[in-house]
């Protein structure tokens, strides 16, 4: 992960299995440029600080406005790209129900992907609005877990949506406070 900031404004993105950050200090004022760039996935030109938890094999970064309220949330996850038990690539692309579920601090999502290709794992509330990204990134086939602690989040049904360029693939799950 690459971190630099000197602007306030709040940008974030992927390029060649790096993850970029733009964040905060310098004295700069807020930017309202278009940004233009295919790695940047996210911009948004919004006073914020930027909290840091690490957690064995995840990172989370979440950026937050100065009056609480959540920006931006991402985790970055140390992958295994095959199966630990048996070594053999998937057959085919999938994505369990997370566990547990429902669940009120965090949950664990297991998918799989057979052909290199990006993967992407956002998280939907039941008006269709995008809440979380959790994975958007080329991944190598394989299977993978990733662990989803949607603080920011009330209780309520949502639903993770994992894409590739071959196929879509949902699940819904609870969250309950």
């Amino acid at each position: 992960m690459v971190m630099n900031g000197h602007t306030h404004s709040y940008e974030r993105g992927e390029k060649e299995h790096v993850h970029y950050l733009v964040s905060g200090g310098g004295g700069g004022g807020l930017d309202d440029y278009f940004v233009d760039y295919d790695h940047i996935t996210f911009s948004e030109g919004v006073h914020h600080f930027t909290r840091i938890d690490v957690d064995d094999d995840q990172l989370t970064v979440t950026a937050t406005d100065q009056h609480g309220q959540q920006v931006d949330q991402f985790v970055v996850n140390k992958y295994a790209s095959l199966d630990s038990e048996d070594g053999e690539l998937p057959e085919g692309m999938g994505l369990d129900q997370n566990f547990p579920n429902p669940f009120a601090d965090s949950t664990t999502i297991r998918y799989s992907v057979v052909d290199p290709e990006r993967v992407i794992l956002e998280v939907y509330d039941t008006l269709g609005r995008k809440v979380s990204t959790l994975v958007n990134r080329n991944q190598a086939p394989g299977r993978y877990i990733v662990t989803y602690s949607p603080m920011h989040l009330a209780s309520g049904q949502y639903t993770f949506r994992l894409t590739t360029g071959s196929a879509t693939l949902t699940r819904p799950f609870t969250i309950v406070r």
